[in-house]
């Protein structure tokens, strides 16, 4: 009697057990061939970006030195900025028309260019630094976190947007302390006529464009790879936008250069930030303007260009993300093909020693 109580309590315990497992959110996971399980809960999707964003917390308390060394490296972009332009920003206009209207037809174009345009050096200068500095800041941010994250983020059952998108939303503070530092060491020296206030925010939205780019690079390539990488990125953007060769000389050449400056995000900051800061200069900068290509109305068409661009490049990142995965299709695919590759290695290794072999016997 006593037996038959202890089994049906035994009962009542598992069935308790299994409606307890069923009603609870939980799923279970084997690990490799044991016949363990470990019951792991789905956390709401805010409680883990809660999580992710103390953990970045906590990374940056630990690694206070790296956030230092990008605080100085932007600094030093912006120092290297205000060393090439200080007290060197001035610009004087074209000609009079009655100078224009004598010069020869075959001279005209060279008597309509401004006298004197240290503006276009510098905003071009200016584009290119902050980028570089930038997208170098940006490679640590996942770069660094890519075997913990195929292992320990991903077993541990993390929503890989979450993850993502987390990070992505912390990385604001590295983006505004880089921008500031960067600013701040160039902007009261080179003393442009723009107020702080703009340059703030221009370096912010460049930078903001940029870090995802890095995102993208460190995750698909090693830390040797991915830093020359974002350098010809980088300056394969600066190429198409616009100041040398300019928007009018690229719509004049072959198919396909006269479309590449729409594919350069550097183009539409750099004509951002020209036209804001020609327009401080009263020697009859709108002629300058229109010789480089550019529009000085379409303000918030090129705010809306640069906030695309990054947009697409922080979308991209998200599917990089995604499917490095160890059950992503690109992974599998990945993965598939380095045994493929490795399996033909091996089988030309064989082939040759065979063949030197047969050549020892002879």
């Amino acid at each position: 009697m006593a037996i038959t109580n202890g089994s049906q309590s035994q009962q009542e315990l598992l069935a308790t057990s299994d409606i307890a497992a069923n009603s609870s959110n939980s799923f279970t996971t084997n690990i490799g061939n044991s016949n363990s399980n470990i019951v792991i809960r789905h956390v709401p999707f805010y409680v883990q970006a809660v999580a992710c964003l103390l953990r970045c917390f906590l990374q940056t308390i630990h690694q206070l030195t790296t956030l230092l060394g990008d605080l100085i490296l932007n600094a030093i972009g912006g120092f290297i900025i205000a060393a090439l332009f200080s007290g060197n920003l001035v610009f004087q206009g074209q000609s009079s028309k009655s100078i224009y209207d004598s010069c020869p037809s075959q001279m005209k174009e060279i008597c309509g260019q401004p006298n004197v345009d240290s503006i276009t050096g510098f905003t071009g200068t200016l584009v290119l630094a902050m980028s570089l500095t930038s997208i170098m800041s940006s490679l640590k941010i996942f770069g660094a976190e890519k075997v913990n994250f195929r292992k320990r983020e991903i077993e541990s059952g993390i929503n890989t947007m979450v993850y993502y998108f987390t990070k992505c939303i912390y990385s604001l503070i590295y983006i505004v302390l880089d921008a500031l530092f960067f600013t701040l060491a160039f902007y009261f020296i080179v003393k442009p006529r723009e107020t702080f206030g703009f340059y703030f925010s221009f370096t912010f939205l460049a930078m903001f464009t940029t870090f995802p780019i890095g995102y993208i690079i460190s995750t698909l390539l090693s830390e040797s790879v991915a830093q020359i990488t974002c350098v010809v990125f980088i300056f394969i953007n600066y190429m198409f936008a616009g100041l040398t060769p300019s928007l009018p000389e690229l719509s004049g050449m072959p198919l396909p250069f006269p479309f590449l400056p729409y594919l350069s995000f550097l183009r539409y900051l750099n004509e951002l930030l020209y036209v804001h800061e020609i327009a401080h200069y009263n020697n009859m900068f709108e002629k300058s303007i229109s010789l480089k290509g550019y529009v000085r109305e379409l303000d918030n068409f090129y705010i809306s260009m640069i906030l695309s661009f990054a947009f697409v490049f922080y979308f991209i990142g998200a599917l990089v993300i995604w499917q490095s995965c160890p059950d992503s299709l690109c992974f599998s695919i990945k993965y598939q093909g380095e045994r493929i590759i490795q399996w033909i290695l091996l089988k030309y290794h064989e082939i040759t020693q065979k063949i030197k072999c047969c050549k020892k016997d002879d």
